[in-house]
């Protein structure tokens, strides 16, 4: 199968990239310089070209992204693999109505591959479960993601 390359999120990855997703996060490691990787799932298409997610201002991404921009974010869903490459930049404010400090980094999405490998499609998609107070994990992702879809 030959590599295509889209410059935009097609409408149906537009709605599957609405929040609780499992999302890789590559950046490049801005003391070592290596790539690295990050699990995060606060993530919304807020456009064919834009991507916004939230992050602990903590969290050692914000420096990757500071020192170089570029970064890509994978997912499985759609019977494939696809891998969203782009540019990040962050916003350091809390986010509004949530309790806890969050960082909302803004992705300019530039090139968008399928990632799966020949032959194959995903028939089950990767599933999580919160460890956490279930309460207190549904109101505030409902508050992180109503402040990510805000213009």
């Amino acid at each position: 199968m030959a590599e295509k390359q889209l410059h935009e999120l097609t409408p149906e990855m537009m709605e599957f990239l609405q929040g609780e997703k499992v999302i890789f996060l590559s950046t490049q490691d801005h003391e070592e310089g290596a790539p690295t990787i990050t699990c995060i799932s606060w993530l919304l298409a807020v456009t064919p070209t834009k991507i916004r997610f939230a992050i602990d201002p903590r969290s050692r991404v914000i420096e990757n992204i500071a020192a170089n921009p570029r970064l890509s974010l994978a997912f499985i869903g759609l019977e494939s693999s696809f891998a969203v490459s782009g540019s990040g930049s962050s916003e350091l404010n809390q986010l509004d109505g949530v309790t806890i400090r969050m960082t909302e980094v803004n992705v300019d999405v530039v090139g968008v591959r399928e990632i799966m490998f020949y032959g194959s499609k995903i028939i089950t998609e990767p599933e999580f479960e919160k460890t956490y107070n279930l309460d207190l994990a549904n109101k505030f992702d409902a508050a992180v993601y109503a402040a990510l879809g805000k213009a």
